[in-house]
């Protein structure tokens, strides 16, 4: 039986950043100096197990935002700076390894970096002026692959566990329509499969074949073996999806739309909803306290649920 937990958060913006990567990594973030036109101190603390493995301290130049640390597997790790187009690699000891800029053409040009991590591999989607090229780097920084991707607004793009297999989604408007497309390239046959769907972010089973992507109005999973599409589904006007977990059974969480209280969104109810294997929904929980952020807790790859009574684990954090 799948278990299951969700943790419904308060984002408390006064608190250092803790950020969960890889295995038994995580990060906590620490900027010194709140003026922003002006240079400050980053401090990024990797522990794994809960013991502090190394510190990054280096200096953030002004108008600098604030980047995201990955941890990989092997304990390297690197600074994404996705405004500015720029990643920085250090070893499992926080020893600077290399550098490297993704050089727009122009500062004011419309530019984005999307990038996934999974083992030892990071994908990055490099967008300008919905011009989209991928590169592929390992832990050190050193460039291990590159492909030219559709243009479009790009949208997302997620590498699987065994850096194989690789799903990059972009839209364009024609109109007042979308056209959405998702393209998901084998990466040793050099083949690609192509889907009119949309994704920010998703998640591939643990044969890599099965392919489970969302935005926060649809919800979709393809077979890459089949090369077909197993379900969508698309949220009313009203509601939202805040957060999905695959293993076999798809478990997604659909909320109200959110209201600003106290300069905060906040949220009065939600539904988790089950797809079996068949693409069958079950609405499983109703959820009616009212919360600022609503998502699921995993142990090992399951989802974990109340030890006793029915229901879902929830922990609210005022």
């Amino acid at each position: 039986m799948i278990k299951l937990k969700i943790t419904i958060l308060l984002l408390c913006l006064f608190l250092p950043e803790l950020f969960l990567a890889q295995s038994n990594f995580e990060t906590i973030t620490k900027v010194l100096g709140t003026n922003y036109e002006q240079e400050r101190k980053l401090i990024i603390t990797v522990k794994k197990n809960g013991n502090e493995l190394y510190k990054i301290s280096k200096k953030l130049p002004s108008y600098f935002s604030k980047p995201e640390p990955i941890v990989f597997k092997n304990g390297y790790s690197v600074l994404i700076h996705s405004l500015e187009g720029k990643a920085e690699f250090f070893n499992n000891k926080g020893i600077h390894i290399t550098t490297i800029n993704f050089l727009f053409n122009k500062l004011y040009n419309e530019h984005k970096l999307l990038y996934d991590c999974k083992s030892n591999s990071i994908a990055m989607l490099i967008s300008e002026n919905n011009k989209n090229k991928i590169l592929l780097f390992d832990s050190s920084g050193n460039k291990k692959d590159s492909l030219q991707a559709e243009d479009g607004i790009a949208a997302g793009i997620v590498l699987s566990d065994d850096s194989k297999t690789l799903a990059v989604s972009t839209f364009n408007w024609r109109g007042n329509k979308i056209i959405s497309e998702s393209v998901f390239t084998d990466l040793i046959k050099r083949s690609a499969l192509t889907f009119p769907l949309l994704f920010n972010k998703g998640m591939f089973d643990e044969s890599n074949k099965l392919f489970t992507g969302f935005t926060n109005k649809n919800i979709f999973n393809v077979n890459l073996s089949l090369k077909k599409i197993f379900f969508t589904k698309k949220e009313e006007k009203n509601k939202i999806i805040s957060d999905v977990f695959y293993n076999k059974n798809i478990f997604f969480i659909e909320t109200d739309l959110p209201l600003l209280s106290n300069g905060k969104w906040k949220y009065n109810s939600a539904n988790i909803i089950k797809i079996d294997t068949k693409g069958i929904p079950e609405t499983v929980q109703k959820i009616s306290t009212p919360f600022y952020k609503i998502i699921f807790e995993k142990d090992k790859n399951k989802l974990l649920r109340k030890t006793a009574g029915s229901g879902y684990l929830l922990k609210i954090i005022k």
